[in-house]
Parts: C-alpha cells; sequence; structure tokens
C-alpha cells in the first residue's frame, strides 16, 4: 500500500484550507465516521441563485478525512451546490489524489465530506 500520509498531507491536516465557524452561513450539516471517529460539520452560504459563495468546516478526524474534507471544500467554493449530484468516488480520487478503492475503511474517510454533502441534494421525507 502506498504511503498515505505524504507531506502535503500532513501540511494540510496540520494546517487544513477552510477550517473554521463562518459568521454567516445559510446551512449546516454534520457527519460522521463511526468506523475512524471522524466527526465533521461544515457550514455553507449558498446564493439564491444555488451557487456557493463560502464554505467551512470544524471537527476532528484523521489525515485522510480533514484533508478530503479541505481540498472538497476549497473546491466547491464559488461554485453551483448542484455539482454536488454529480460528485462520486472518483472524483474524490482525483481531487485527493489516492485511489482508495481497495482500502474500504479509508474510503469511508475520504468521502466523509461529500457524503455529509449531498444531505443538500437529497429529497427531504
Amino acid at each position: 500500500m502506498m504511503d498515505l500520509y505524504k507531506d502535503d498531507f500532513i501540511a494540510i491536516y496540520k494546517n487544513p484550507m477552510k477550517y473554521g465557524k463562518l459568521d454567516h452561513y445559510t446551512h449546516v450539516l454534520e457527519g460522521n465516521n463511526g468506523s475512524c471517529g471522524d466527526n465533521i460539520k461544515i457550514y455553507l452560504k449558498i446564493d439564491d441563485q444555488g451557487k456557493i459563495e463560502r464554505v467551512s468546516f470544524e471537527g476532528h478526524g484523521c489525515v485522510i478525512s480533514i484533508v478530503s474534507t479541505s481540498l472538497l471544500l476549497t473546491y466547491l467554493e464559488g461554485k453551483h451546490v448542484d455539482l454536488l449530484k454529480e460528485l462520486g468516488e472518483q472524483d474524490m480520487y482525483e481531487l485527493v489524489g489516492i485511489d482508495l478503492s481497495d482500502n474500504p475503511s479509508r474510503k469511508k474517510c475520504m468521502m466523509l465530506a461529500l457524503d455529509t454533502l449531498k444531505k443538500l441534494t437529497s429529497p427531504h421525507p
């Protein structure tokens, strides 16, 4: 298995982009990965047209979950919320730079932020 904890991963983990609570947000979502103990809270400011104006997160977790959350939120800022419907595992592998398809427990860590954000596009009962 490749070394998942490359220097750039450690640097992002120690100082993640988009970390901290937004002062003004329109949505807040929480997600957790019980198998690894990852917990995140994502704050979004979405305009009337569905554009993600600002996004941030708080929480704790393993290197993979924090790095993938940080990279995903950085990528999504300025994009339309409908993009979340299109994003999947392969997109996350490309964004994060590692393929975890053969490691289900680590894949859950990497997918935590996207799975949490997809709640925005899910129909509510």
